[in-house]
């Protein structure tokens, strides 16, 4: 991991956690004020439960005393009948009429479904009619319940605009039972206070308790809101304690505060392990420096006295020690190959290689390569086949660097072969690339060991044979020095088919 994404990791990522804590914590503050917005609809939802019960209470009050207060009438003149039950409407008001033969008679007016007066009393029944009594009881008592139906008419439009003292229409005692019961209904049980004021100001009723000064959020509804009269009288309300309105979003608000310092915790715990495993891979990369720098000086002294044993060959026996200098030179030469393989990923990996890009013609490069190990495929018995059919094929390259990739691919070819080596290479425009293809008949890569090819120090097995050596960087190796180049490179290979390699170049502009 290079320094400048751990350096993005520790930017951003604490950012992220903020961002995420403020979230939270903004969605906490919503809903406990959602919370506390309900409670005050619940609230005023009850308070008006409260003054419609007590506009009905005067009502119904109201209706009970007209029934004392409306005018008689001396109904005797119907004379005696049998129990009979009399309806009649007009006006959209209907008279349900019931007189029984002892003179017992009920009425009751009704409008729109509402009940707007009851009358109960006793008629002194002198003279008995004919079979035709209920109708002729029927048409009087029309004429005298219309009275009675306008006498109510104009009795109930004066109580709409009578503006009757506040005092005299409210009751403390039921008002307190009322908030009482719908508080209860509606899980409210939270201690309140209230006071009722008049029109004018004055406080008509309050609690014992009641400080409106002491009071957070307080409560007030009209009184009596159907009145038509323009003086205006009011409720207040407020709760002795605040609402405990979070105890049922505690059970969230923990948990979201545990997990929160958890992340954080592994987040921090996360930037330590990637900073110390920073500190190991830097420290991985100077041992390999400082160890491939030691080895370099002694194998550069083997090669040295080798080649020098080599020259004095005629001397002292010459065939015996010739071919024990040229497994020097050769081991030298191998120990110097890896040696310079384990460099060139160390510098890649911390950043300090730089690339001289030249403008090269990859034709002419990958033919260079080829005629040179053209040689070692001959003298494995095998054959290399070279088709350059790129028509642009000029591209920015270090031509050290690619060379060994190309080198390494064909050297890979050689190395994994089954019988005598076959090695196809060709080069051709593909959109606005240039495609270097090398193609084998070796012993093929499983799909699965496919995936993992490009990884440093892996190696695929290669079964019983134990002659193939190396460190398992050769291909760690090519695709870096592919990639820096701006390319990319693929693998295509069946076991016991063979395999072939297509690097992706973008060309010069």
């Amino acid at each position: 991991m290079s320094k400048r994404t751990i350096t993005l990791i520790c930017i951003v990522l604490p950012i992220a956690l903020v961002g995420l804590l403020i979230l939270q914590t903004q969605w906490i503050y919503v809903a406990i004020n959602l919370r506390q917005e309900q409670f005050g609809q619940t609230v005023n939802k009850c308070t008006d439960n409260v003054i419609s019960r007590l506009e009905t209470d005067e009502l119904m009050a109201s209706r009970f005393d007209n029934i004392h207060e409306q005018p008689t009438d001396d109904i005797s003149r119907f004379g005696h009948t049998t129990a009979t039950e009399i309806d009649t409407t007009f006006s959209e008001t209907t008279i349900n009429f019931k007189i029984d033969n002892l003179g017992l008679y009920r009425t009751e007016i009704v409008r729109d479904g509402m009940l707007l007066s009851t009358d109960i009393g006793h008629a002194n029944l002198r003279k008995p009619f004919g079979d035709d009594a209920a109708a002729n009881v029927q048409q009087t008592l029309c004429n005298v319940l219309h009275q009675r139906i306008r006498y109510l008419e104009v009795k109930q439009s004066k109580s709409l605009f009578e503006d009757r003292p506040i005092e005299l229409r409210i009751n403390p005692i039921r008002i307190d039972a009322l908030f009482k019961q719908q508080f209860d209904e509606n899980g409210i049980t939270e201690p309140y206070e209230f006071a009722v004021y008049s029109s004018t100001g004055k406080t008509v009723f309050s609690t014992p308790m009641f400080r409106e000064a002491n009071a957070v959020n307080v409560y007030e509804r009209k009184l009596f809101p159907n009145d038509l009269h323009a003086k205006t009288h009011f409720v207040r309300l407020y709760f002795a304690q605040q609402p405990q309105l979070t105890k049922d979003i505690v059970g969230l608000i923990v948990p979201t505060c545990v997990f929160m310092l958890l992340v954080i915790g592994l987040s921090v715990y996360t930037l330590i392990i990637i900073q110390h495993q920073k500190r190991l891979d830097q420290i991985k990369n100077d041992f390999i420096g400082n160890m491939t720098h030691e080895f370099k000086t002694p194998i550069s002294t083997i090669s040295l006295a080798a080649q020098m044993t080599s020259d004095l060959a005629d001397v002292i026996k010459p065939d015996s020690i010739r071919s024990k200098a040229q497994i020097i030179i050769s081991e030298g030469k191998r120990l110097t190959s890896q040696v310079e393989k384990i460099l060139q990923i160390a510098s890649f990996d911390s950043g300090k290689a730089q690339l001289r890009l030249v403008k090269k013609d990859i034709n002419e490069v990958v033919e260079n390569v080829v005629n040179t190990f053209r040689i070692q495929i001959e003298n494995a018995g095998g054959e290399i086949d070279l088709k350059v059919n790129a028509d642009n094929a000029v591209a920015q390259i270090d031509e050290v660097h690619f060379t060994n990739v190309i080198h390494n691919l064909l050297e890979n070819a050689l190395k994994y072969r089954r019988d005598a080596p076959m090695i196809h290479v060709r080069t051709f425009n593909e959109k606005k690339q240039i495609v270097i293809s090398i193609k084998d008949n070796g012993i093929g890569i499983s799909k699965e060991n496919q995936k993992m090819i490009f990884d440093k120090f892996y190696r695929v097995s290669t079964g019983d044979r134990h002659d193939i050596k190396g460190f398992g960087l050769g291909l760690t190796y090519v695709k870096t020095v592919v990639e820096e180049h701006g390319g990319k490179i693929s693998v295509d290979s069946e076991l016991n088919l063979g395999t072939k390699f297509n690097i992706y170049l973008p060309l010069d502009k």
